[in-house]
């Protein structure tokens, strides 16, 4: 019976020659190079005012925890300049456990920022039980669905407005 020690074992150990563990070192310093150096393979990082808009979510929980879940921050160009814009759902995140914390029947709090000029600027901040973006009459355009108070209706009907992008900020379309 042979004594081999089975995966997963720390004792397993490989022998080899001075000028191969060279080669390898060699060929893992390429790679940290490589990845410090090139641009794609560093994610961007979020403009300051998300940056500050998370900070002060934080701060609203407190003295508990907030957790935040994926799908909190998506990325996409919401107004057509080719730039990354953010759309922060707090529907994913928590403040001690409770999701309830910021929404309710009238959706949860939402917040646009989007590039403006040589930065960003938030665009929309408000209760939405949905928004869709998309292209109308050749301009972007958000398109929010909301509590039906907000268009005279019951509550639990919904309110659907378009709002499109005027080079600043959404707005009512015309």
């Amino acid at each position: 019976m042979s004594s081999r020690p089975k995966c997963g074992s720390s004792d397993i150990r490989f022998r080899i020659s001075e000028s191969d563990f060279m080669a390898l070192r060699s060929i893992g310093t390429a790679l940290c190079v490589t990845l410090v150096a090139c641009p794609t393979a560093q994610a961007a990082e979020e403009p300051p005012l998300v940056k500050t808009w998370l900070k002060e979510q934080k701060a609203s929980c407190s003295p508990g925890v907030m957790t935040v879940k994926k799908g909190f921050l998506t990325r996409r160009d919401v107004n057509a300049d080719g730039r990354d814009d953010y759309i922060l759902d707090n529907g994913f995140l928590e403040c001690d456990g409770q999701a309830s914390y910021y929404c309710g029947t009238a959706g949860c709090d939402t917040t646009v920022i989007a590039s403006v000029g040589d930065g960003y600027a938030n665009v929309y901040e408000g209760m939405a039980r949905n928004i869709v973006f998309r292209t109308v009459r050749g301009k972007p355009a958000m398109v929010l669905t909301t509590h039906g108070s907000g268009c005279g209706k019951i509550g639990a009907e919904n309110c659907t407005s378009t709002l499109l992008w005027n080079g600043k900020t959404f707005a009512a379309k015309r």
